[in-house]
């Protein structure tokens, strides 16, 4: 149910800036679930039925079995687990998030009732976390980092690297793209004041603290 809430929230949260994939979703959640990937999948094929799943681009699902078909996530195998967590998720239609804003999220006798305000500083920990370490559960290859494409010459400009979109592939994962674009939009919407003084609200020293690590952290 945690899993459900979180999922729920942060679909709300980042609809209006760009859908997170099953695996970006996983990445972005508290660590203190300790939720597995396969344990992510399950619940979102629970919703499928409001869900709509968008495979990676470029790349059809033709191989896939039917996911309203899927009873359980064991019915498939590794690669096509990875396949399935590359897909952004959204909502069929725009009134279902409305209802979730208005209904849902709102009414503590839902069980899923989650402050807005506290979903964006959830999202906004998870951007700075993927920031300077590539993920919110251990250290990552994909973190910002000087170089991170790892190009030989800095005097060519991108359009002269011939696997300049590969290497973009390689190096910036999705959930460091979204992080990099969309984490000032979370601390907007947050509602946290990072302040320097002494008054400032527990949040807003957490904030603080990984704005000061991302700010010192050696590239």
């Amino acid at each position: 149910k945690e899993i459900l809430r979180w999922l729920v929230g942060f679909l709300v949260v980042t609809s209006k800036n760009a859908p997170l994939s099953i695996a970006m979703l996983h990445a972005f959640l508290p660590p203190s679930l300790n939720a597995g990937l396969e344990t992510v999948l399950e619940v979102v094929l629970k919703l499928m039925p409001v869900l709509r799943l968008t495979p990676p681009s470029g790349e059809q699902r033709d191989s896939l079995p039917n996911i309203l078909e899927l009873d359980r996530v064991e019915d498939l195998d590794s690669t096509e687990i990875t396949f399935l967590a590359r897909h952004t998720f959204s909502a069929y239609h725009a009134t279902f998030l409305d209802f979730l804003s208005g209904e849902v999220l709102t009414s503590e006798k839902s069980g899923f009732w989650t402050p807005v305000a506290g979903l964006h500083y959830e999202m906004l920990l998870g951007c700075l976390q993927v920031m300077i370490s590539g993920s919110r559960r251990e250290e990552a290859q994909s973190r910002l980092r000087f170089n991170i494409c790892g190009l030989e010459d800095s005097h060519k400009a991108n359009l002269e690297v011939n696997d300049i979109q590969q290497r973009i592939t390689n190096s910036i994962s999705p959930e460091l793209r979204y992080s990099c674009v969309y984490w000032i939009d979370h601390l907007v919407e947050s509602n946290t004041r990072v302040v320097d003084d002494d008054c400032q609200s527990a949040n807003a020293a957490s904030v603080d603290t990984l704005i000061h690590k991302l700010l010192r952290t050696k590239r």
